[in-house]
């Protein structure tokens, strides 16, 4: 599932190779990648040389597309931070006998935890600048979702209240299979 956060956080796309001459300002160099679920493309590329960020700032870093800039040639690579993820940093359950599930606030007797299929991860303490917790959740959700083959990770808040990926609420993803 590491794999599949990092692709997904270093999706953007080069639009024109780096050291394209005779671009115009507004010429987009580097794009967002693909949308994901409800926060859209995020963006993971800071410009480089003259390059210029034409997109939203989150948490002073770029989430848009990247313009050529006065020079007119494309100084930026695609996805040039070295993101790196290791998520069993933030698994905060997995495995859990009967009594701690019920300890955890499951409601669910047969919970998937029981038998050792399923984890959740709280995204909010990932060290990825740039990135809100919001957006995180979502990430992980995504990942979760096309690691497992199907739609069996959803995002929480305790061991009961289903949100969305974006709820500022949430507070762990679960992913199970």
């Amino acid at each position: 599932m590491d794999e599949r956060v990092r692709a997904l956080l270093q999706n953007d796309v080069q639009e024109k190779p780096v050291g394209t001459r005779g671009l115009t300002p507004r010429t987009v160099v580097v794009s967002p990648g693909a949308p994901i679920l409800t926060v859209g493309a995020l963006g993971d590329t800071d410009p480089q040389g003259d390059d210029v960020c034409s997109g939203p700032r989150v948490g002073g870093r770029c989430a848009g597309s990247i313009l050529a800039g006065p020079n007119g040639i494309a100084d930026t690579r695609a996805n040039n931070r070295e993101t790196q993820v290791k998520l069993e940093d933030f698994v905060s359950s997995a495995f859990r006998n009967p009594q701690r599930n019920r300890a955890a606030g499951s409601a669910t007797i047969n919970s998937r935890h029981t038998r050792g299929s399923a984890l959740d991860i709280d995204p909010r303490r990932m060290p990825i600048p740039g990135k809100t917790p919001q957006q995180l959740m979502c990430i992980v959700e995504a990942a979760g979702d096309t690691v497992v083959g199907e739609r069996d990770s959803f995002t929480e808040r305790g061991a009961t209240l289903f949100l969305a990926c974006d709820s500022p609420s949430a507070d762990h993803v679960h992913v199970q299979r």
